[in-house]
């Protein structure tokens, strides 16, 4: 009776963590945001709220589409490296354990349209995906954190009609309609208290793997303002509302088995494959900007952002089974960013950018684990745009500093530690006007 009663309630106590692999891994902005959503703009960090003016606008603010004087074609893909180090102190793992993610390679891509209708009317339509994860940890058979992840993937792709009007002379108004769609992956192992006085501490019982998806298109909107004060000056807001994703998946559960007399009697405890639901927030967010249009060949702006976090407050995890459910409390806090950059213009041809930003991290310490070892981040980004006719391309690079981050001694799963990531990202954009 007693190995009967230890199993569910070990099960339960880490299948929420699982689940919270959704949350972000391969974040790029604080939390799971990914803000690396064009060429041209990431050249300057992103600061591109108050001057957008070709079809990316649909993202950083579609207001900007009323700017467009030509039909636009533009697409491109970032290169995002990413490592990942931990240093585990005492009491667990204890002091000397050191993990490290396999270096990872991906590619989120953007694909924008825009076309003017009138002079003062434009329409377009954006393809991106502005959250996401992918995270994986080495030797998952031997991985300390195994109970907790060792592997998980999100990608909600945004499917993005939009359109602005310039309602009169210097004030643009946009507005568009986010249709969402995302998938999950999660593997973690399971384990339970060794009810032996000998032998490891925790039995490693067997994998659980969750996949899943939406099942279809989930809503959202955006909403962009840009206000021309005189001929230098302009300021800018973009909106976009938050989403809470509905998944529907499947749990399947393999028993290993630990090699010892014990596992005729574990294997009919452990628990059967089965459906499981879960949601998860695509957070609204806010931003304000400033652009001054220095010189002819000079501009540069500041944005400050702010994203509603604490929509992350609880994740509720809903098995077939329902004594497995249970309710995960996360209490992340709003945060806020801020991003600024410069863009000169070196002849008809070329143009250089620079940009800086800062982004909060809304995770609390206690919740610091191998699901995300959030922090605060600075970035620094450099770019440079090409024109020749109809064809544009634009290249930058960013290089990310991440201090580390540590538990503290009260991660709420008990894994204590150190952790470091280094991000380096570089990206292409190629426009065709028509």
């Amino acid at each position: 009776m007693r190995m009967r009663r230890m199993l569910p309630i070990l099960v339960l106590s880490v299948l929420p963590a699982a689940v919270l692999m959704i949350a972000p891994g391969r974040s790029l902005a604080a939390g799971y945001s990914l803000y690396e959503q064009s060429g041209r703009a990431l050249g300057f960090a992103g600061a591109f709220v108050a001057r957008a003016n070709d079809a990316s606008s649909i993202f950083f603010n579609p207001a900007g589409l009323a700017r467009l004087d030509h039909g636009e074609i533009y697409a491109g893909t970032s290169l995002i490296i990413v490592s990942r180090e931990f240093a585990g102190t005492a009491p667990f793992p204890g002091y000397g354990v050191e993990e490290s993610s396999p270096d990872k390679v991906f590619a989120p891509s953007t694909f924008y349209w825009g076309h003017p209708v009138t002079e003062d009317f434009g329409v377009g339509f954006g393809f991106y995906s502005p959250y996401g994860l992918s995270t994986e940890w080495d030797n998952p058979e031997q991985f300390s954190g195994r109970f907790i992840s060792t592997k998980a993937s999100i990608t909600p792709f945004y499917f993005n009609p939009a359109a602005a009007l310039e309602v009169t002379p210097g004030v643009r108004l946009g507005a568009g309609l986010m249709a969402i769609y995302s998938s999950v992956e999660l593997n973690r192992h399971i384990g339970m208290a060794n009810p032996a006085d000998v032998g490891p501490d925790v039995l490693d019982l067997g994998t659980v793997s969750l996949n899943g998806d939406t099942g279809g298109l989930q809503f959202g909107f955006n909403l962009g303002l840009q206000l021309d004060l005189g001929d230098r000056v302009t300021v800018g807001a973009n909106y976009r509302s938050g989403v809470n994703l509905d998944f529907d998946g499947d749990a399947n559960f393999t028993f290993l088995g630990t090699g010892s007399p014990l596992d005729p009697q574990l294997q009919p405890l452990f628990p059967k494959d089965q459906k499981v639901k879960t949601a998860l927030p695509m957070p609204a967010m806010f931003v304000g900007a400033l652009a001054v249009q220095v010189s002819p060949k000079v501009s540069v702006e500041a944005d400050l952002g702010w994203t509603q976090w604490s929509d992350f407050d609880v994740l509720k995890l809903r098995f077939e089974d329902p004594s497995l459910n249970s309710d995960v409390v996360e209490q992340w806090d709003d945060a806020l960013f801020i991003r600024t950059g410069a863009e000169i213009v070196l002849n008809p041809t070329y143009d250089l950018r620079l940009g800086y930003y800062y982004d909060d991290t809304p995770q609390n310490t206690a919740e610091v684990s191998p699901l995300l070892p959030d922090a605060i981040r600075h970035g620094l980004s450099a770019g440079i745009g090409w024109k020749h006719e109809r064809w544009r391309a634009d290249l930058f690079g960013l290089l990310l500093l991440t201090p580390e981050r540590s538990t503290d001694g009260i991660n709420r799963n008990g894994y204590e530690g150190n952790y470091a990531t280094a991000t380096q990202i570089t990206g292409v954009s190629v426009g065709l006007s028509y």
